[in-house]
């Protein structure tokens, strides 16, 4: 978990940044799905389909993000989960292409600008960290019938372990399984299952030591 503010500073940051995001946070709060506690909405929060989404305490949504619960089964944040600013989770990718859900667990911070692509199911684990840009691809076009843009789809879903760092800009393949304790250097992308305790970068991203 991140370290609690330690100066009057802090505090005053926190207060600026907060705003009035307590209380969009209420004015959601009567459409989330049940069970869900009331989390902090930055400006410009837009969500759809507010009954599949679950927050637990001191949950924070950065200005301008944008979710999609469009999904078969819901969108979960653990507690005390940041996402920052102008993220993107995507859980439909056509009117009849719903995803099928998401849960991001205690403690994880995602950066600015991430884009979270549910088609397969995603698990990210507790206490994650995750720069900005980062992109998660939870689908793959397959041309069965000689067309990749007007083929179907493959889902398998994306799992991420406990205490992964991710690097900016770093991209996420469907079907990939990563293991705890793993870093992954910016703007790599991930194809393949990363075990336990591994450093991992490059395009592939490739071992550089455990």
């Amino acid at each position: 978990m991140r370290s609690l503010p330690k100066s009057f500073k802090d505090y005053k940051y926190l207060i600026s940044k907060v705003g009035f995001s307590p209380i969009r946070g209420l004015l959601a709060y009567p459409f989330l799905a049940k069970g869900s506690s009331v989390p902090f909405l930055g400006k410009g929060v837009k969500i759809i389909e507010k009954g599949k989404v679950k927050f637990a305490s001191l949950v924070w949504i950065g200005q301008n993000c944008y979710i999609d619960a469009s999904c078969n089964n819901q969108v979960n944040f653990g507690k005390g989960v940041t996402i920052r600013e102008n993220a993107t989770i995507q859980c439909r990718s056509g009117l009849n292409k719903i995803g099928e859900g998401l849960s991001i667990s205690d403690g994880t911070f995602i950066g600015p600008c991430a884009k979270i692509g549910v088609g397969g199911f995603i698990t990210i684990g507790t206490n994650c960290q995750m720069g900005a840009h980062v992109t998660f691809n939870a689908e793959s076009h397959e041309n069965l019938d000689g067309s990749f843009t007007g083929g179907s789809v493959k889902r398998i879903g994306i799992e991420i372990g406990n205490d992964v760092w991710i690097g900016d800009g770093v991209t996420i393949l469907d079907g990939v399984k990563i293991g705890n304790n793993v870093a992954i250097g910016a703007g790599s992308v991930v194809n393949r299952n990363i075990p336990d305790g591994e450093v991992h970068a490059g395009v592939p991203a490739k071992r550089l030591s455990n």
